[in-house]
């Protein structure tokens, strides 16, 4: 009885912090602004702005234009490795405009878009382009591993984009909540042979996602799609889920980034994940 009053509490205080207000963000990388045009143009030595989308002088491909970007070149204290890119067509995004330009990560696995070291981190927005016509393509978001090399398998996300043919005139929307209240190294990644560009990002600065009682100060998992992930590599990790009535329906120890909940009633569940770091409890509500 007292767990259910506990946990009734703990559903009463999620929904008590619902109020929205603008969120404060860490930047808005949008690579078809002045401010990146300008900076990669400085920092390749060739003005992008030349490159003409459909010149077979700067194009063999007849159908856009690029400037090659070496490993490890820095603009804007972003490191990146993969090619400034110009589509032929001007693409329609989910965003609510138009846009030419894209960074394209290339089909091989060190391309890359590295971010400067975050303090904290929520929620991430990317407006991106399957560059192949039929065929799905993945961009991962990582971070890394306490011995810091970056961990790929699984990373934080693993977005799957549909070809271009599903969507021709426009890009996709990826979201992810990181979540991580301490400072957290990012970047984009490609591991398979497929192109994807990336014409914005958005990467907002951390909050408490549910104004719940949270007993640690990190961010131990976040919930997506009915999937737990992890926040970060963490040992002896123990998963309980909770129906409203404080009824435990689902108990297991994680030993991977990510878990299926495989809930398939909806309703309101209440999650409780503990590991070193303490306890964190989250409500997820299944359609």
């Amino acid at each position: 009885m007292i767990m259910k009053k506990i946990l009734l509490f703990l559903l009463i205080c999620s929904c008590t912090f619902s109020a929205t207000r603008a969120q404060e963000v860490w930047f808005d990388v949008n690579f078809n602004s002045e401010e990146w045009i300008d900076a990669f143009t400085t920092a390749l030595g060739q003005d992008i702005r030349t490159m003409v989308a459909g010149d077979p002088n700067t194009d063999v491909n007849n159908n856009s234009a690029w400037i090659e970007t070496p490993n490890g070149t820095i603009v804007n204290d972003f490191k990146f490795n993969g090619n400034f890119f110009r589509e032929k067509f001007t693409i329609a995004s989910e965003a609510g405009y138009d846009y030419d330009y894209a960074f394209r990560l290339r089909n091989n696995n060190e391309t890359y878009i590295e971010f400067p070291e975050l303090e904290n981190a929520g929620k991430i927005t990317v407006y991106a382009r399957n560059q192949n016509a039929d065929t799905d393509s993945r961009l991962n978001l990582q971070t890394k591993d306490e011995e810091g090399n970056w961990i790929n398998e699984p990373p934080l996300i693993r977005w799957e984009i549909p070809g271009n043919n599903a969507y021709p005139t426009g890009d996709f929307m990826l979201t992810f909540n990181i979540n991580s209240p301490n400072p957290i190294p990012l970047r984009f990644h490609r591991s398979q042979p497929r192109f994807v560009s990336i014409h914005r990002f958005i990467v907002e600065k951390y909050e408490d996602p549910n104004g719940i009682n949270n007993s640690h100060k990190t961010s131990i998992f976040d919930i997506q799609d009915n999937t737990v992930y992890l926040s970060q590599p963490l040992k002896h990790v123990s998963l309980s889920v909770y129906d409203i009535t404080g009824m435990q329906i689902l108990h297991t120890m994680l030993s991977s980034f990510s878990t299926h909940l495989n809930i398939t009633q909806s309703g309101v569940y209440i999650v409780k994940v503990e590991s070193e770091f303490g306890t964190q409890v989250k409500k997820i509500n299944i359609q």
